[in-house]
Order: C-alpha cells, then sequence, then structure tokens
C-alpha cells in the first residue's frame, strides 16, 4: 500500500469519525465543527477518485460548502450573543435554513449538486447523495420551521426534469433530490422515521451504485449490453423500483412511515404533491428498463440452473438479495417493537 492510498484511506476514516463524534456533542458549535471537519475529510476523496474536471469539482464544492457554512454560522451566532437585542427570530431560523438547503443541494440551490454529479465517480455519487448529507439533515432537525414546507414542496416537483436525461448520475441525481423532500418531512414530525428512511435510503443506494460501478454504466443505452444476463438485469429492476418506492419492495415501506405521518397531520395537499413527485420519479426508473424488457420479452423467465453455474458475481448479487430481504424483515420487526 503506497502513501497515497494511505492517506485516503485516513480521510475516509476521519469522514465517518466526524459523523460519529457529531452525536455525542451536546452543543451546536461542537456539532458545526465536526460537520466541517466532515466537509474538509471528503475534499480528497473528490480529487482521487475522479478522473475527469477534477479541479472544477473540487473547486464547485468547497465555495459551495464555505458559503452555506459562513451563513449557518452568521445566523447562529446572532442567535447566541444578541438574543437581548431586536432581532427577528423567525428571520434568523430561515437564515439557517437556506444556508443548510444550499449545502445540500435542495431546490431552489440544487444547480451546483446536478453538476457535480454529471462529472463524479460512482462512489463519490453515493457518497454526496447519502453520507455528506446526514449532517446537515441533523442541523435541519434543530431549525424546523414552516418554511421548510416550501421547499419540501420544490423538492417533489423537480423529479420532472428527470424525464429528459439519459444520464444515470443525473437520474440519480434529481432521485436524491426528491427523496430530499420525504426525509425533511419525515424530520419534521418523527426523527425515528427519517432515520429509517435514511438508513433503508443508503442501503438501497449502496446496492444500486455497486451494481453499476461494476459493470461500469453511465447512460441508459448501456444498461442493455453491459447487463449480460437477465438476473443481473432483475436485480438492477428490483433495487429500481425499490428506490422507487414500489410495494412490496424495502423502499415503500420507507416512504409509508412518511405517508402516514403527513395523513395523522391532514397534510392532504402536500401529500398529493409528494406522491406526484415520487411517480414521475418511478416513471424515470422504469424508463432505464423499458429498453432491456423489449429486447428480451420473449425470454422473461430466470434459469435457475444457468444461475449457479454462472459468475461469482452473479452469486455475490444473490447473497445481496438475501441480506436484503433479512433486513427488511428485521427493520419491520424493530419497527412493530418500537411503535
Amino acid at each position: 500500500m503506497n502513501n497515497i492510498n494511505l492517506l485516503i484511506y485516513l480521510f475516509m476514516i476521519m469522514m465517518f469519525l466526524s459523523i460519529f463524534f457529531s452525536f455525542t456533542f451536546l452543543n451546536m458549535l461542537g456539532v458545526y465543527m465536526m460537520m466541517e471537519l466532515n466537509m474538509i475529510s471528503y475534499l480528497p476523496l473528490l480529487i482521487y477518485y475522479n478522473y475527469n474536471n477534477k479541479t472544477e469539482i473540487v473547486f464547485i464544492y468547497y465555495i459551495i460548502q464555505s458559503v452555506g457554512s459562513m451563513m449557518f454560522l452568521f445566523n447562529i451566532l446572532i442567535m447566541m450573543f444578541c438574543m437581548n437585542y431586536y432581532f427577528n427570530k423567525e428571520l434568523m431560523l430561515f437564515g439557517c435554513m437556506i444556508s443548510l438547503f444550499i449545502k445540500l443541494g435542495c431546490v431552489p440551490f440544487h444547480f451546483w449538486y446536478l453538476m457535480m454529479m454529471k462529472n463524479m465517480s460512482w462512489l463519490n455519487c453515493y457518497l454526496l447523495s447519502t453520507v455528506q448529507k446526514l449532517m446537515p439533515m441533523l442541523f435541519l432537525y434543530q431549525f424546523i420551521n414552516n418554511y421548510l414546507y416550501l421547499g419540501i414542496f420544490m423538492c417533489s416537483l423537480l423529479s420532472v426534469f428527470s424525464l429528459n436525461e439519459v444520464s444515470l448520475r443525473m437520474i440519480m441525481a434529481y432521485s436524491s433530490i426528491n427523496h430530499m423532500s420525504w426525509m425533511i418531512m419525515g424530520i419534521m414530525h418523527s426523527f425515528m422515521v427519517w432515520f429509517i428512511y435514511f438508513f433503508i435510503y443508503m442501503i438501497l443506494m449502496f446496492f444500486l451504485i455497486s451494481l453499476l460501478n461494476y459493470y461500469n454504466i453511465y447512460y441508459i443505452n448501456q444498461i442493455l449490453f453491459c447487463m449480460n444476463g437477465k438476473l443481473v438485469f432483475y436485480l438492477f429492476s428490483l433495487y429500481i423500483f425499490s428506490l422507487g418506492g414500489m410495494p412490496p419492495f424495502m423502499g415503500f415501506y420507507m416512504k409509508w412511515f412518511v405517508m402516514d405521518l403527513m395523513i395523522n397531520n391532514l397534510f392532504i395537499l402536500m401529500f398529493m404533491v409528494m406522491i406526484l413527485g415520487s411517480m414521475i420519479m418511478l416513471f424515470s426508473y422504469i424508463r432505464l428498463m423499458y429498453m432491456y424488457m423489449l429486447f428480451y420479452k420473449s425470454t422473461m423467465i430466470v434459469n435457475i440452473y444457468m444461475f449457479y453455474l454462472g459468475s461469482n458475481m452473479h452469486k455475490y448479487y444473490f447473497i445481496m438479495v438475501v441480506m436484503l430481504y433479512m433486513g427488511l424483515f428485521m427493520l419491520m420487526m424493530g419497527v412493530m417493537f418500537l411503535f
């Protein structure tokens, strides 16, 4: 192992440790410091695991995160040290929300996120869509206000733009923004529901991006030629349908918890908007499989015998599917015990 690889592993460990230690701090300043350490630890990974436009990607990410951090720290300091003066608390909360939306890449501050996702490796796409959103979401939990509903509304409707995309990374980017609306709605009403949703989303994204990265697939037309077996395509379909929230897959249950919260709180209009956004996103997912299903429509029965004689990669993904459903069963049992 050379020195560069060792440094990359150290930065990756530092990134995850900063998330872990953020749960141990009782004051917001300590959590803020861990969030900044997390951002700095992610920068070397952006450089190392990207092959094109390294400088542009790192520059965009650093500038956007720095602007969001400065806005957030400015509003926090005003609320902490100027509470005896005439300052509109709602305005400060709105400023904190805007700064966190910038860091998360939520609408209408999503352009930098789309630009980065379009040019990054699959590993960095996964980290940016999951791990790097955890700590800003924890801060968002501390600044819940009615302005968040506007962000949820816009994030839900942004999925319309995914219908014209042929890049899988861009479709995953729009999917992540759409899921952000569900996560924000969940964290506004129940921290446990948000945590379950985020955990399942991380698992689904890990399996899906691992599959796409293994076969080096970046565009829709590559699905037909790169997935050299129907079983692999069935696994891809399973992850896609689950991420889209199709019952009875794992992704349906994480959305069901949020839908239950909205119905109990009589958020009927918001419920309809978010369902509409998810249905549009699901149509984009189905579009990924349309060409493959047309090409192989006459041979849709899985050959189990060939599967067991197949490559080790097929067996590896078979184990992943088993683990996926075992995780679903354990999660459902845990939720039934909690509620």
